[in-house]
Formats: structure tokens, sequence, C-alpha cells
């Protein structure tokens, strides 16, 4: 849709997941449902559970997670493609009067951001609860959007901010129980983040504003004192 008739992705993949989540409660009912269980799962993935890492209570999944940076990266920023990846989403306009397929970049972004999306979905299931429910949700999809907005949409970037949402993610219940402090925190503090990244793009794009504003006044007044010399002569 995107690339079509230029929907916006958030919109339009948020009302997809209604779509998602009444296909899965198909298939966990129906083709794919365990023999007697209720509520209605998925056999377990038995042999095919992700391995524990050792020392840790962590699965092999986490490895492949930072193992997606640097290929994610090395594509970006060190390929023919990626470069056209960037190009279509600074400026889609300029990127197809220089040869660029937007719509084939857009599809093919779409694409990449699902199987990464579908990857790890996929460890959270073979790694941790070893079968698929009807309610299946990791529930951090708008934390991904703060995540790439403070990662600045680099690979890099976005594995420190995912550490770091992570880390939040995971400290709020202990330390609500041996600080008492409330999870609520947070949430208040993943606000201000984001806050302060959309004040950071404001304020930017103001300064960006004025400047041209500034420089177009400035060749203005140079345009009339050269013309205004021109008539005296």
């Amino acid at each position: 849709m995107k690339a079509t008739s230029g929907a916006h992705e958030v919109v339009t993949t948020i009302m997809m997941n209604y779509i998602a989540l009444a296909s899965l409660a198909w298939i966990v009912k129906g083709p794919l449902k365990e023999m007697g269980s209720n509520p209605p799962t998925t056999p377990d993935v038995g042999a095919a559970a992700l391995p524990i890492l050792i020392g840790s209570t962590g699965h092999l999944g986490i490895l492949l997670a930072f193992a997606a940076v640097p290929i994610a990266w090395f594509l970006l920023f060190r390929t023919t493609r990626g470069f056209e990846i960037r190009a279509v989403g600074a400026n889609p306009d300029a990127a197809r009067y220089a040869g660029v397929n937007p719509r084939l970049m857009i599809v093919l972004t779409m694409s990449i951001a699902g199987m990464l999306a579908g990857l790890a979905g996929a460890c959270t299931i073979l790694g941790i609860s070893h079968r698929m429910n009807t309610t299946f949700q990791t529930k951090v999809g708008f934390d991904s959007i703060t995540v790439a907005l403070l990662g600045r949409s680099n690979p890099i970037g976005i594995m420190f901010a995912a550490l770091l949402f992570g880390a939040m993610r995971a400290g709020a219940p202990p330390m609500q129980i041996n600080a008492g402090i409330p999870v609520e925190l947070v949430d208040f503090i993943q606000a201000l983040i984001l806050l302060f990244l959309i004040a950071n793009a404001v304020l930017r794009r103001l300064l960006r504003l004025r400047g041209v504003a500034g420089a177009e006044q400035t060749g203005f007044q140079t345009i009339t004192r050269s013309y205004g010399r021109e008539t005296l002569t």
C-alpha cells in the first residue's frame, strides 16, 4: 500500500496487525492445534527449540539478533542497493529522477523488515515459550518506533537503543519489588526520550527554515543593491 498508494506504513501495518492476529487465532485453533490443549496451543517445538547459551538463561536467538546488526549495516552503507534504499527514504522524487525505482525499494525494504520481525518472533517461540497460543504478542511494536528514532535509523545505533530499552523493560519488575519504584517510571522515561527526539527534529526544521529564509532575504537585498548601482551608473 505504501508503494502503490502512498499510505503511511505505520497506519497500514497497525491495521494489518488485527488481520495477522485473527489469522493466527484461526491457525492455532484449527490446523495446528494440539489435541486436548485448553486454551488452544500448538504442539511443543521439541528438538527445534533454540539451545540455551552456556552460563546464562538466554537462547541462541540473542546471538542471531547481534549477527543481524553488521549484516544490515553492510547492506545499507556498503552496497548499491542500500544506497538506493537510503536515497528513496531521503527523497523519493530525487531518487526517481536519478533512475531508482521507489516502489521497488519500498517493497524490498518492507520485505526485509518483515523478515527480521518474523525472525524475532520465531526466536521468541523457539527460545522461550516453545509453543504458540492465540494471544501471542511481544508488545514491543511501539517501542521499536522509538528505538529506531533514537538510533537514527542506523543499525548500530538501533542496537544500543534496543539494549537500553530492553534493560529498562527487564529491570522494571525487579525494581518495583526491591526498591518500591513503580514500573510506570519506565514508560515515563521512554515518553521523555520520545519527546526530546521530536523536539530535536522540530528545532532542526525551524532553524533550517529560518536559515533558508535568511539566505533568501540576503540574496534579495544583494540583487536590489546591484540593480540600484546599475541604475545609478
